[in-house]
């Protein structure tokens, strides 16, 4: 089965006319949310070549972890460079973010999914045959 990818962008986290997005923005000085949701889908895309899976058109994410980029780039958002708000860093974005980097780590590590053959050659396969013993190794 083939995944389906699509770009992952700002307006998926917070659309450009929500307050919410807009006070962020005051705060930290600068509207980055587009270069932070660039990182993510970067992040996302490593974890995928980590693991030999194959990847999709450049710049784009599986359809099916957009709620991880979500979750990872709003609380990159609204935590990186803003004062402690309990408000906008609420334990769920928080939670969110966790579960979304331990799930790309688990991808990143093939602990979960399915992996396509590494276009450089399996690893392993192509080593000779090696003998020990206890005086001697041979290969």
């Amino acid at each position: 089965m083939i995944e389906s990818w699509s770009y992952f962008t700002d307006d998926e986290v917070f659309g450009a006319n929500v307050k919410e997005r807009q006070s962020i923005a005051a705060i930290r000085g600068k509207d980055d949310l587009p270069d932070i949701c660039t990182q993510v889908a970067g992040q996302i895309r490593q974890a995928y070549l980590f693991s030999n899976r194959e990847l999709g058109p450049d710049g784009t994410i599986p359809d099916g972890l957009k709620s991880y980029a979500v979750a990872i780039a709003t609380w990159r958002f609204v935590s990186e460079g803003v004062p402690q708000n309990d408000a906008l860093q609420s334990k769920a974005r928080q939670s969110a973010n966790t579960a979304a980097i331990n799930y790309l780590n688990e991808i990143a590590s093939v602990k979960i999914g399915r992996t396509a053959t590494p276009a450089f050659g399996t690893r392993g396969t192509d080593l000779p045959s090696r003998n020990f013993t206890g005086t001697t190794q041979n290969g």
